[in-house]
């Protein structure tokens, strides 16, 4: 199975990168819509190998250092980011990619205003902070010169937890119901855990430090948690690969991500993901 996965992230890739009429019916929406997915599908199945490296051999084979399982939860969670964005993307795409983009520029501005305020007058860091400067210039394509002139007009892109509220003038950051409340669910119940485990608060904390205790039940504790991020990493990156082949209409892919959502294990969070959302999305995408 993870050959057929690692194989359809290839495929999506090549299908947004050189097939004609995929690549312009998403740059119709926006220019830059197709180097975003194919990027981001790129770090999915990075992302997914290096979760693969953590605890098995190359061979797939013999589990190693089961505790190393416990480093997953960040890398899940980048999955399940990667999730939100696509779904909120394409709430709006044309307003949203160039927003995506603004909100980028303003971040890497801000930080060059505070390079040059600490490191300006040192001749050591000139000629970096120069090429920084050019390289941030070829960055705003989607900003406007008002913005150029004031980064604070352009609003922060929104964390996940934020993209199913409300702005202060009541309107919602996304439209369609569909989307928001599939969102919310995303947020109530996997992005809230996987954050926490990220961050290391307190119950981040001793979900992944509990496993590692000494006891008699170690060995087995570490099993079934390996095993559960292990699936919930699975599930997630096939829940984007979803997102992605329905929003740039493969058809072909569709019939195959059906087909690997069919060989997960029963995991509640697959089967309540793929029944909630995923099942009629590919549906659609490879029967129409």
């Amino acid at each position: 199975m993870r050959t057929d996965i690692h194989d359809l992230h290839e495929a999506v890739v090549n299908r947004i990168s050189r097939d004609r009429a995929t690549r312009d019916r998403l740059k119709s929406m926006h220019p830059g819509l197709p180097a975003v997915l194919s990027s981001m599908t790129r770090i999915a199945d990075i992302t997914l190998r290096s979760i693969d490296k953590l605890w098995w051999t190359a061979d797939g084979g013999v589990r190693i250092q089961l505790e190393h399982a416990t480093a997953i939860p960040p890398l899940a969670r980048t999955l399940l980011d990667s999730v939100f964005t696509v779904v909120f993307l394409f709430d709006s795409p044309t307003q949203n990619t160039r927003w995506y983009h603004a909100s980028g520029w303003r971040d890497i501005a801000s930080q060059q205003v505070r390079l040059e305020k600490t490191y300006g007058e040192d001749p050591a860091w000139r000629e970096w902070l120069d090429d920084h400067a050019k390289w941030i210039e070829q960055l705003k394509v989607d900003v406007t010169p008002v913005e150029i002139q004031t980064p604070a007009r352009i609003e922060w892109w929104p964390n996940p937890g934020k993209m199913t509220k409300f702005r202060r003038d009541k309107t919602p950051y996304i439209r369609d119901a569909e989307r928001r409340d599939f969102l919310q669910y995303l947020n109530d119940w996997h992005y809230g855990p996987l954050s926490s485990d990220s961050h290391l608060s307190y119950m981040g904390m001793i979900r992944r430090a509990g496993v590692l205790a000494d006891g008699p039940n170690r060995v087995q504790l570490l099993e079934q948690y390996a095993s559960n991020i292990f699936l919930t990493s699975l599930t997630l990156n096939l829940a984007f690969l979803a997102e992605v082949i329905a929003e740039a209409n493969l058809s072909v892919q569709a019939d195959r991500a059906i087909q690997l959502w069919s060989l997960v294990p029963e995991w509640p969070m697959a089967q309540s993901l793929f029944l909630k959302r995923y099942q009629k999305l590919l549906t659609r995408r490879r029967d129409g």
